[in-house]
């Protein structure tokens, strides 16, 4: 069955799966436009860190995951914990997401990648980000015990109304962000990153944590 898309009811469902975590203080910031303005990310984030506060940050379509991920945080004494990325992704046989259901209940299949989504996301200390906080300190490794889970290619359908609302509020934007073209998108996209996909890791996919 074929569940037709809202995109106020898909961010709102996204909220809605939130963290995993009850315990952590959370705050949207949903003023500082797209992924270029940095300025005001780093502001906050230094901000924050000044006051005392040890800094969690994610993206919307992005999960921060640890069994225990309070404490495994307050208890690290690195001053940068650097997760371990993964991109859960929409496989041919499986259908769009039920909103009634937990994302991990309905997908089978990830792409391990610290390249582009393992992202310097907890800090103690300062630390500033670029583009999309795609830059990491030469001597800090991505930590195989908590991951950053990207959720933005979970569901073909969803992609294509996010691409919808991204190319109304932004002037430029790279084409995979504005298809529309659901073969388009299964060729370019999911055809490319389906070929190092892998399942998803068993005690991830057990926690149904969103």
């Amino acid at each position: 069955m074929v569940h037709h898309v809202n995109y106020d009811a898909l961010k709102d469902y996204l909220f809605s799966k939130g963290f995993g975590e009850n315990n952590i203080e959370k705050y949207s910031v949903t003023s500082f436009g797209d992924g270029h303005n940095v300025d005001n990310q780093n502001r906050i984030k230094t901000q924050f860190l000044n006051e005392g506060r040890i800094v969690v940050y994610a993206d919307i379509d992005e999960r921060i995951y640890h069994p225990d991920l309070r404490q495994y945080i307050l208890q690290s004494e690195k001053n940068y914990i650097l997760p371990s990325g993964m991109q859960i992704v929409h496989a041919n046989h499986e259908p769009s997401l039920d909103f009634t259901k937990s994302v991990l209940e309905q997908r089978s299949m990830c792409v391990l990648d610290n390249f582009w989504y393992s992202k310097m996301c907890i800090l103690k200390s300062d630390f500033k980000w670029d583009h999309g906080r795609h830059n990491k300190p030469l001597n800090v490794r991505s930590d195989n015990k908590i991951h950053l889970i990207d959720i933005g290619k979970v569901c073909k359908e969803f992609m294509i109304e996010n691409n919808k609302k991204s190319a109304e509020i932004y002037n430029r934007v790279i084409w995979r962000y504005k298809e529309t073209n659901k073969h388009h998108i299964e060729r370019e996209v999911y055809g490319k990153i389906m070929l190092t996909a892998c399942p998803i890791i068993e005690s991830i996919k057990n926690s149904k944590a969103f």
